[in-house]
This record gives structure tokens, sequence and C-alpha cells, in this order.
């Protein structure tokens, strides 16, 4: 069964239209944006000359510079951690046919709790920081068309609409492709 997929179309056009530079509001009286890092996480593997891993370490083995002010380390683990990827996948001619569809099936394979956990953490920091970045752009757009916080309001609402279409629609897509996997096993 193939799935519609007008609405990540949908969603493509309208993150097409709110992503915006320009010049910015210094000097206009209105609404300001302030922003600060209070905590950056900086996660590390140790390895010898070899590539084997060196474990054991402690937090007064580790320094950590901004530019060349030394910074302190508020919080210390050594405990192993989830780790993002970013997947690329070759679409040119030579992936045709059972290659691009064998490539396709891996990427939407249905995972297990641990796995949706460790995917936590790139959703944690790229999609909500993505997020928030679309947000003041879409803040300092209308700011330069001279519409408020009032217009950012009248948009967002249907921008959240076709999130929720867009989040519907996945988790129906998951459901099947789920339906179907367990489907295949027992078979």
């Amino acid at each position: 069964m193939r799935l519609p997929t007008w609405p990540a179309g949908l969603v493509a056009v309208v993150a097409a239209l709110l992503v915006g530079t320009g010049p910015s509001l210094h000097g206009q009286e209105g609404f300001k944006f302030k922003s600060g890092v209070e905590l950056v996480n900086v996660n590390v593997t140790v390895t010898d000359r070899s590539g084997r891993f060196i474990s054991g370490l402690t937090q007064e083995d580790f320094v950590v510079y901004d530019d060349t002010h030394e910074q302190e380390i508020t919080h210390f683990t050594a405990e192993r951690v989830p780790v993002s990827l970013g997947i690329t996948l070759d679409t040119s001619g030579s992936m045709a046919g059972e290659k691009m569809q064998s490539a396709k099936e891996a990427l939407y394979v249905p995972t297990s709790p641990t796995e949706k956990y460790q995917a936590k953490a790139f959703i944690d920091t790229f999609v909500y920081r993505a997020g928030d970045v679309v947000g003041a752009q879409t803040e300092g757009l209308l700011g330069r068309l001279g519409m408020g916080l009032a217009a950012l309001a009248s948009f967002a609402v249907p921008l959240a609409m076709a999130w929720l279409v867009l989040g519907a629609w996945l988790g129906y897509a998951q459901r099947l492709r789920a339906t179907q996997h367990t489907e295949g096993v027992s078979a």
C-alpha cells in the first residue's frame, strides 16, 4: 500500500516560507529576544595510539577551554551515552531497483524502546533547537514586515495544525510498517 506524500510536502513548503534572513531588529522598539547558554555537554571518547578505548578517567584528567579561557567542569560522568548519527542515502542510478528498496526498508524498521531512548538525545537537541531557530526567524520576519506577536500567534495555529497532520500521518505509517514487519517475521 502506498501512503500519500502530501503531508510531508505541506510541511516542507511551510518550513521553506518560515526560513528568512535579513537585518536584525536593533534600534527598533518591540519584542527583543535574548539567549544564553548555561551548560554545554561535551561528550568525549579517549583512545590510545592503537585506537583502543581508555577507561577509568576522572574529571581531573580533563581541561576544557572556550577560546583561550579555561572553563569549570561542573558535571562529570564516565557512563556511556547514546550516539547521534546522520544517514546519507545514495540516490544515483547505481542504487536503482532492489538496492534502493532495501536501503529504504532499513531506514523504517520498527525500533525497540532502548533504540527509541537512544534517539532522544538527537531529538532533544537538534529538533527542539531547530524549532527555536524557526520561531525566532519567524518573529524577526514578521517584525520586519510590520506585524507583531498577534500575527505570529495567528500564523502559529495553522503551522501547529500542519504538524498535527504530519504527526498523525507518520504514526499511521509507522503502525502500518510495524504490522507488516511482524507479519513478515511470523510468516
